[in-house]
């Protein structure tokens, strides 16, 4: 897994850090991302790194799989897997300790933060089921949210917090309501849809495939379902097969970063068989 960025529309420039590079969060300025390296150099539990988009040396945060920047950048909200539980973690991106956040009797498969940076949103399973959660950073458990069978997306809490896009239990996305409700529909999506982040005029969803090459993104408008094409990303280089695998936009649209998968194989030519 290859992580690579462009700002202000310039060439996309490498940012892979050791073996498998999958990008998390960026923020809204483009200045700096949060990933996670999962191959051997990441080691058994994977880790957590930050680093600047102008290249500069990423920073080791910890292990476990980076989501995302708090609203202050002061932390990152990290999934870290302890035998067969995932727990919460924040790294402090600065000075500071890491904090475990205790959600008993959950299996954590997602975090983000809320906008007011004091609350995470979860997407969780316990023993019967899958919903969404929200855990106060203050403490108490985790209160449900949403239905049974609700997968939230990476980075699609919006602005003022009052909804997340979610996969449901028929398999198709929603807008969930946090503060309680009924979900909407996302008309004009397709199988394999990934929302991936808001607009800055609050309207749209930035959406992409994973798995294509080139990675279309699309700006999905959340009321009337319309949806435009947005960037057309492919990597510069055309050794080995390449497919998109994390694509995460500014909400500006002047930034992204994109994680490739890129797989490479060997001819051999053999002379002189009889």
């Amino acid at each position: 897994m290859r992580l690579f960025s462009s700002r202000n529309g310039e060439k996309e420039h490498e940012l892979s850090w050791l073996d498998w590079s999958l990008a998390g969060d960026l923020t809204p300025d483009g200045k700096e991302v949060v990933f996670s390296e999962a191959g051997e150099g990441g080691g058994a539990g994977y880790s957590v790194f930050i680093r600047n988009t102008d290249g500069s040396p990423a920073i080791r945060l910890g292990e476990g799989i980076g989501m995302a920047f708090s609203p202050d950048r002061q932390w990152v909200v990290a999934i870290v897997h302890s035998g067969s539980i995932g727990e919460v973690a924040l790294f402090p991106t600065r000075a500071g300790m890491p904090r475990k956040i205790s959600t008993p009797g959950l299996r954590v498969n997602l975090a983000d933060w809320m906008p007011d940076g004091k609350q995470i949103l979860l997407t969780a399973s316990d023993a019967k089921s899958v919903r969404l959660y929200l855990q106060d950073l203050a403490g108490g458990s985790p209160k449900p949210i949403s239905a049974d069978g609700f997968h939230q997306f990476s980075r699609t809490i919006s602005a003022d917090g009052k909804w997340v896009a979610a996969t449901g239990p028929d398999q198709k996305d929603y807008l969930v309501p946090i503060g309680g409700g009924n979900p909407r529909l996302l008309s004009n999506l397709v199988p394999g849809d990934q929302p991936s982040g808001w607009t800055a005029d609050r309207s749209s969803l930035y959406v992409y495939t994973r798995g294509q090459i080139p990675a279309r993104v699309y700006r999905l408008n959340v009321q009337s379902g319309e949806k435009t094409l947005w960037k057309e990303l492919q990597p510069y280089e055309v050794a080995g097969m390449y497919e998109a695998s994390r694509v995460l936009p500014t909400p500006d649209g002047k930034s992204y970063v994109i994680s490739y998968r890129q797989q490479l194989s060997d001819l051999f030519l053999v002379d002189g068989l009889r």
